[in-house]
């Protein structure tokens, strides 16, 4: 299975190259090579269809991005010799490689050779962005993080969540599932508080729901790693691949997180649906001149959808 720590184990044992420019490594899956240079850095090659004309570096802090051409890599004294995408984390960001390995797998396709690695490129630089930059994720991305891995652990088909959990870069709900739009919010406690914007209400007011979860740090709830290992078990290869994307942009280098906090519904406060047409808002005479407008609402007293009307209807 190609995972982190399929990954990993692939490069226990293996010692920095002799000669400079070459690679030792060895196979870890679907014939990914996880190999060690003669600096010592930590070399992934993926194996790639064709080899770019006109190679590029993408280098960004410790770690280095390299399109497609032909590499010759020493594994147990057999030369493999063909395309790949390389994948470059510097020796000494040693405390980077769990989460540098749970980008690769999240955005590494089923299919390889990689047919297209460009797309593959931008989806990587786009996760490792992150990982430089040791963003610590506030308690409001993690509480979110939680609250949208619990709508997809809660479905009937986690799946389908999935393939429509922000499925566009710029999407400015969480989910797009067949007709409806979802926008979870999540609020520590009994009432239903929300951050909202303006421009989220008006996308489909007819089609569009924002979904209110009241939570409680408690010993006996669930942590996100949790809610991803049961979801992993009832989904394809492909949808684990997208949510630990959408995991891995949200907790960067701070993996640990997902294990450290524990949240569940309150009992006696469900889940709810309220459409988007039905929740107040602030007035604005100008749309065009007044842009990006966020309040703070109260949904304790709205009429919401169960949420089982919503993802089985």
């Amino acid at each position: 299975m190609r995972d982190p720590a399929t990954l990993r184990s692939a490069f226990h044992g293996l010692t920095p190259a002799a000669e400079p420019g070459s690679f030792v490594g060895s196979v870890a899956v679907d014939n990914i090579i996880c190999a060690r240079g003669n600096g010592g850095d930590y070399e992934l090659f993926v194996p790639a269809a064709s080899a770019d004309d006109d190679p590029a570096v993408l280098r960004i802090g410790s770690m280095r991005l390299h399109s497609p051409r032909i590499y010759e890599v020493d594994v147990l004294n057999e030369k493999r010799v063909g395309p790949f995408l390389r994948l470059s984390l510097a020796s000494e960001r040693f405390d980077l490689l769990d989460a540098f390995l749970a980008s690769f797998c999240a955005c590494v396709p089923d299919s390889l050779p990689l047919a297209e690695p460009r797309s593959l490129s931008e989806q990587l630089a786009e996760i490792l962005q992150l990982l430089q930059g040791d963003r610590v994720p506030t308690a409001g991305e993690i509480k979110g993080l939680w609250a949208e891995l619990w709508l997809i652990m809660s479905s009937v088909d986690p799946g389908q969540l999935l393939r429509g959990w922000h499925s566009h870069p710029h999407d400015k709900v969480d989910f797009a599932v067949r007709s409806v739009l979802l926008e979870v919010k999540c609020h520590e406690g009994r009432e239903r508080l929300h951050h909202l914007r303006l421009d989220q209400l008006q996308l489909r007011p007819d089609a569009t729901y924002i979904v209110s979860v009241c939570v409680a740090a408690s010993p006996s709830g669930s942590t996100i790693r949790e809610l991803v290992s049961g979801i992993e078990a009832r989904v394809t290869d492909v949808e684990r691949a997208r949510m630990a994307r959408q995991v891995a942009l949200v907790l960067g280098v701070e993996t640990q997180l997902a294990s450290e906090y524990r949240f569940e519904p309150w009992p006696d406060v469900p889940p709810i649906a309220v459409p988007a047409a039905a929740i107040p808002r602030p007035m604005v005479t100008d749309v065009l001149a007044v842009r990006d407008v966020e309040f703070v609402v109260d949904l304790s007293g709205a009429a919401g959808v169960p949420l089982a009307d919503i993802l089985e209807g």
